[in-house]
C-alpha cells in the first residue's frame, strides 16, 4: 500500500469497485489486470 498510482488511476479503480463491488479490498492483483483489460 505504500506505493499507491496517480490519482486518476485509483479514482478509476473507485469507478470500478462501486460498479462491480465484487472485490472489496480493490487493489487485489487478480483485479486490477482484468479491469485494466476491459479498457
Amino acid at each position: 500500500m505504500k506505493t499507491k498510482p496517480p490519482k486518476t488511476k485509483n479514482k478509476k479503480q473507485q469507478e470500478l469497485k462501486s460498479r462491480f463491488g465484487s472485490s472489496p479490498n480493490g487493489d487485489t492483483p487478480q483485479d486490477p489486470p482484468r479491469t485494466l483489460n476491459l479498457f
